[in-house]
């Protein structure tokens, strides 16, 4: 009976071990032996868990959709409105969610990587870009379909904006990340001064 509880235990820490380092530095470059390293266990403990290194790829972002698990937004979604535009475009666009991937959206860092994972779990990433594109369309001013062309301009901005971030020297990471919260805030009909 004790065993069960142990496994449950030993495959969350496996998938937290995995959501960040999978966030912090892409598919290719994460290794099965650093997980279970991370996770505080032996390589062989994980095929008690996953068929695959893929598999546990696609659980982990299932994990990262459930809204409580939000790495970034968790504590902002009783906000409403204008103020919680305001909220995940600052979150997101910041320089703690450039400097630390592997607390923030998976969408930066496994993007343009998981199409050539094997299996194609693609499907669950872009089930976050859906997720997050909706959660801005319910907040946003406009009709459903303006406030949804709108959310996923948005998403695009906002992810696009960490993306290009993230390669910039530091002297610049901060002025483009201002400019990309500006743009964010006025595609989103925001005045600068909202949040």
């Amino acid at each position: 009976m004790a065993a069960a509880p142990r496994s449950a235990a030993s495959r969350a820490r496996i998938l937290d071990a995995a959501s960040r380092a999978f966030r912090a530095h892409g598919y290719a470059a994460t290794g099965i032996d650093a997980i279970m390293s991370a996770a505080g266990m032996t390589h062989g403990g994980f095929y008690a868990h996953f068929p695959s290194k893929a598999a546990l790829l696609e659980a982990t972002l299932v994990q990262l959709n459930e809204p409580q698990r939000s790495p970034l937004f968790g504590d902002i979604v009783a906000l409403s409105g204008r103020r919680l535009v305001a909220a995940i475009i600052d979150r997101y666009l910041s320089r703690r969610h450039r400097d630390q991937p592997e607390a923030g959206c998976p969408l930066p860092t496994l993007g343009a990587e998981l199409p050539r994972v094997p299996g194609n779990p693609s499907e669950a990433l872009a089930a976050k870009a859906r997720h997050l594109a909706a959660l801005l369309a319910d907040h946003l001013p406009g009709d459903g379909a303006t406030a949804r062309e709108r959310a996923q301009a948005l998403v695009a901005l906002l992810v696009g904006g960490i993306v290009t971030a993230r390669t910039l020297p530091e002297n610049h990471a901060e002025a483009w990340l201002r400019s990309c919260r500006r743009m964010a805030r006025t595609g989103a009909g925001l005045a600068q001064e909202d949040g």
